[in-house]
């Protein structure tokens, strides 16, 4: 109850606490722990007399965000007790009943293509979190690295750089639309050693101990049975191989996703997953669970470390491209390509008040929030 009262005192709607279903979080004690958060890191970018009134106007964002997305959730909450859909505010999560082909259908369309047109903004903001990959993998000069989910080729690119000439970088994808952008930048840097091939890295047979590490930036939460991903991704290394990918905490700890996908619930469905553990960002949140899954499937060491660093929110833009980064390619993207332009203007103005207060040097800089996992074959 001391948590519902904090909530009032903040002028947060206490409701909210019940609303788990869209987002699969307690959205109440999330947004009361970002808000302290916030507190305890005013004085990170500014200082205090500048400081104070920074955090106010944080604080009135998310308050603002809160109260419209509450009432959404008041009403998908109350429609699902009583066993109700409303068709413009509730959307049930897909059933087909192979999900990794929902993934191949999805990633060599839009998202694919926009990956692509987005590539450096993406490679640039998503950097830091590449710096702390290739810290955990230690590769060497002369080694042979398998880059999963490899996108446009960014980490497979520098692996081949960072091993030499003498050993060799393939990245893999399921995507061949952004595959097709990786071997032309291969070929602009003149890279040899980097090839790619459209495989999916759970089901397709890969080259039985033919690798010395196996790599993976924010590639490996899209498998539908993971279990059996990270067994055959034990395969493909030789005896003594290593692993080390990088993955996303749970949606509350990554302000740059949580607070934009809030503001967009005011107007707009968001999917409603019938799994937590879904193929999809945040499948890999639970770290214990994942740590379960790679020990069942072989591997030895696991290990995982936290990876918080403030972040260029919305690939790395300005404000204004940091929230039309947030329309195409967070979770109301698929939802917003169905809205009229009355609606996708409503959810621009939500999403813009929300980063507005992040607004730092040019850029959008929130907290994120990732884990990096080790380990090793025997």
């Amino acid at each position: 109850m001391s948590d519902f009262r904090a909530l009032d005192r903040a002028g947060f709607d206490p409701a909210l606490a019940e609303y788990t279903g869209i987002l699969g979080v307690d959205v109440a004690p999330a947004l009361l722990a970002l808000s302290a958060r916030i507190e305890s890191r005013k004085k990170d970018f500014e200082p205090e007399n500048r400081a104070t009134n920074r955090v106010r106007s944080e604080r009135v964002a998310l308050q603002k965000t809160v109260h419209g997305a509450s009432l959404a959730a008041a009403r998908v909450f109350r429609l699902a007790r009583r066993g109700g859909r409303d068709k413009d505010h509730v959307m049930d999560a897909d059933t087909t009943p192979h999900p990794n082909a929902q993934m191949h259908e999805y990633w060599n369309g839009l998202a694919g293509e926009k990956w692509v047109r987005l590539e450096h903004r993406l490679d640039e903001s998503l950097q830091p979190f590449a710096d702390g990959l290739f810290a955990a993998a230690r590769l060497h000069s002369g080694e042979r690295v398998l880059d999963i989910g490899c996108g446009c080729g960014a980490t497979t690119l520098e692996s081949a750089r960072r091993v030499g000439p003498e050993g060799r970088a393939l990245g893999v994808d399921i995507s061949a639309i952004m595959l097709t952008r990786a071997r032309e930048r291969a070929r602009e840097l003149g890279l040899g050693n980097a090839t790619f091939e459209v495989v999916d890295a759970q089901s397709d047979p890969l080259p039985a101990g033919e690798f010395d590490v196996v790599i993976s930036r924010f590639g490996v939460m899209f498998f539908a049975h993971p279990e059996a991903a990270f067994a055959n991704l034990l395969s493909a290394l030789r005896p003594g191989g290593r692993l080390a990918f990088v993955c996303w905490q749970k949606i509350d700890a990554n302000p740059w996703m949580f607070l934009p996908t809030l503001a967009a619930m005011q107007h707009v469905a968001i999917q409603r997953p019938t799994d937590p553990h879904a193929p999809g960002p945040f499948a890999f949140a639970d770290a214990d669970r994942v740590r379960g899954l790679m020990e069942r499937a072989g591997w030895r060491d696991v290990t995982t470390s936290r990876f918080e660093i403030p972040f260029a929110a919305g690939g790395g833009g300005s404000l204004d491209e940091a929230v039309d980064f947030m329309m195409e390619m967070g979770p109301a993207a698929q939802a917003l390509r169905e809205s009229d332009a009355a609606t996708r203007a409503r959810v621009r103005e939500a999403i813009y008040e929300t980063m507005k207060p992040f607004e730092r040097n040019g850029g959008v800089l929130m907290d994120a929030a990732a884990w990096i996992f080790s380990a090793r074959r025997a």
